[in-house]
């Protein structure tokens, strides 16, 4: 199954003005910020009615730093601020459903209310692509691990890559990799992954997995891996190292209380 399916630009025009209207939250990762985390951002009307009257369309995001509460609330501003001309990834939560773009930022500015706020100006795109579903609804992570993969082929000595982790469920994760390990895996084929959920957390995950997908990532020379866990329910361990993912993941409001159904993220 493909990571993502593109929407022509009807839906796709559809989808943004809904989620306009619902002030949608969007993940937004600045290419030029090589060692940073996304940012999370809600959007916000902008001033041509979502773009659609004029031909070239503007969306506007809202964010606030004082959500991050960094040390030197100037400085961070004119991190913002020098983004004006540069492209962001955006990943757009809409219902239970991940929608995937990109956009150059057009203009950075600031609200009257509240003093830490900022308005992020980007140009409206033409398409969106949605991301497949899955069973359980994957979540990024404050504070990113490393992800150990191994993998063995036939023949060959055992091979081994590290990524970082990006979002988790309690079936799947995705980890950002240099190019060079991406592209030595291939979709369809059986790894292993070892890793943690916090860099000061002494439990280790340990599964067998899928690769699901890959895709570029924002930044030059990296991919973003996706992997779905293998669990035999014939085996304990497993089983049991599965039910100890999810109740950490519970622990902290990662994961609905009630099993989604065969539907659901």
């Amino acid at each position: 199954m493909p990571f993502a399916i593109e929407l022509s630009p009807r839906q796709s025009a559809r989808t943004m003005e809904q989620a306009i209207r619902h002030r949608a939250e969007v993940l937004m990762e600045p290419r030029v910020w090589e060692s940073q985390e996304p940012v999370t951002c809600r959007f916000e009307p902008s001033p041509d009615g979502g773009g659609r009257r004029e031909g070239s369309g503007v969306i506007v995001l809202s964010y606030d730093l004082a959500v991050e509460a960094p040390p030197d609330v100037r400085l961070r501003m004119e991190e913002f601020y020098q983004l004006s001309g540069t492209y962001c990834d955006l990943a757009i939560r809409l219902g239970e459903n991940v929608y995937l773009c990109s956009s150059d930022v057009t203009r950075v500015t600031k609200p009257l209310e509240p003093p830490s706020g900022l308005l992020i100006h980007l140009s409206r795109p033409e398409t969106l692509q949605v991301a497949q579903r899955r069973r359980y609804r994957r979540f990024p992570l404050a504070d990113s691990t490393r992800v150990r993969i191994t993998w063995r082929r036939e023949g060959e000595p055992p091979s081994e890559g590290t990524g970082w982790l990006c979002n988790v469920s309690a079936d799947g994760l995705a980890c950002r990799t240099d190019v060079n390990i991406g592209e030595q895996l291939f979709i369809g084929e059986t790894v292993r992954v070892d890793f943690s959920l916090a860099r000061t957390d002494p439990q280790r995950f340990v599964f067998d997995a899928v690769i699901c997908n890959k895709t570029p990532a924002g930044t030059q020379g990296k991919m973003i891996v996706g992997l779905h866990f293998l669990i035999d329910s014939q085996l304990a361990s497993a089983v049991q190292m599965a039910e100890s993912l999810r109740n950490k993941l519970r622990e902290r409001s990662m994961l609905p209380t009630r099993t989604p159904g065969p539907e659901g993220f």
